[in-house]
């Protein structure tokens, strides 16, 4: 006799009373069963149907509504549409944020709403932008007026030549001091390319000065040289000392070394020439406006935006430690009390743009 399983509780039903099982029919002994899945008022009378697909032993459970009921009855807390938002409560409670939340950058150079204030870097670039603009438009002026200057020497007209190339000599020195200025904006050594140029081109502006007899203003052009020198040797210093921290920068240390040294003996012998031939004496006798205009102060006068030469302080004399800035403010003095004092009619571009 075999033993039966006890039962859980003598009072209560065993679970299997209201589940009816039934066997499949054989349509032939050789044959496979068919399963029986059950018909469509079988499925929409119980609501559930369980067909077992093995095909060994093929069994269809047909259970009533009222088991149905308790085997789907399932809490509210044990469903996930219960809590749609579990996970974001858990993370909030630990402190954490949502994991979409995360995916999103956050750095200001990649927001866009118009609350968030620009980053350094797009600020540096826009005043590289204008630094550049400024560099372009002078250096426009600068070769219209050697143009001009040319012209007018063809004409035979020197004293109008003498003051067009003058214009255009602060207009280059202007323009390049821009190119300079937008070059340490972006993190780059200045190069001494540009200012090399203007060495030449002040031999032909005294050339025009001699032409029209004007050996002040070419003692004038030899002070602007010597403090070009200057500045062309502050520029080879910053790159020895650039090659001195890193051995794999731009440039031949022993070629940036003799540059330096022939700018060095180049100031040196303009400064001497220009002190044999415009001592102050002769300066205050022959331009006492532009004597008046000096600054009281031995300090060299520096100025942090662009150079204006018609509003710039000087001090006197200049000397190794003056900058180009004061030389070419006493060089726009000059040559604008000479054209003044001579009646010329003769309009500006350093001016105009003032």
């Amino acid at each position: 006799m075999s033993s039966l399983p006890p039962m859980l509780s003598p009072t209560l039903p065993p679970w299997t009373d209201c589940v009816q099982v039934e066997f499949p029919k054989m349509l032939s002994p050789t044959l496979p069963a068919v399963f029986d899945f059950g018909s469509k008022k079988t499925n929409t009378k119980t609501g559930l149907s369980h067909e077992m697909k093995d095909k060994s032993f093929p069994v269809t459970l047909k259970v009533s509504k009222k088991v149905l009921s308790r085997l789907d009855a399932r809490t509210d807390e044990d469903t996930p549409e219960s809590k749609p938002n579990g996970r974001r409560e858990e993370a909030r409670a630990n402190r954490i944020p949502p994991a979409r939340d995360l995916d999103k950058s956050t750095t200001p150079t990649k927001a866009k709403s118009k609350g968030v204030s620009p980053t350094r870097d797009d600020e540096t670039k826009q005043q590289f932008k204008l630094v550049r603009t400024k560099m372009r438009t002078w250096l426009d002026l600068a070769r219209t007026k050697k143009h001009l200057s040319d012209a007018k020497f063809q004409a035979e007209e020197y004293a109008l030549a003498s003051a067009a190339a003058m214009d255009s000599l602060l207009c280059y020195i202007i323009g390049f001091n821009y190119e300079e200025r937008a070059d340490r904006l972006m993190g780059r050594l200045p190069h001494e390319k540009s200012w090399t140029t203007l060495v030449n081109f002040v031999n032909r502006v005294n050339f025009l000065h001699e032409a029209s007899k004007q050996t002040h203003l070419v003692a004038c052009c030899h002070l602007l040289r010597a403090l070009i020198h200057v500045r062309i040797g502050l520029v080879l210093g910053a790159q020895i000392k650039a090659h001195a921290r890193d051995s794999e920068s731009e440039g031949d240390p022993e070629a940036l070394a003799l540059s330096l040294l022939r700018t060095q003996e180049g100031y040196t012998a303009d400064f001497r020439r220009a002190n044999r031939s415009l001592p102050l004496s002769a300066l205050s006798q022959s331009f006492p406006k532009s004597y008046a205009r000096r600054s009281k102060t031995a300090t060299p006068v520096v100025h942090d935006g662009g150079y204006r030469p018609w509003s710039d302080e000087y001090a006197l004399p200049l000397h190794v430690y003056s900058s180009l800035q004061e030389a070419a403010a006493l060089g726009w003095n000059m040559t604008d009390e000479w054209i003044r004092g001579e009646g010329l009619k003769y309009e500006w571009a350093c001016r105009a743009l003032a």
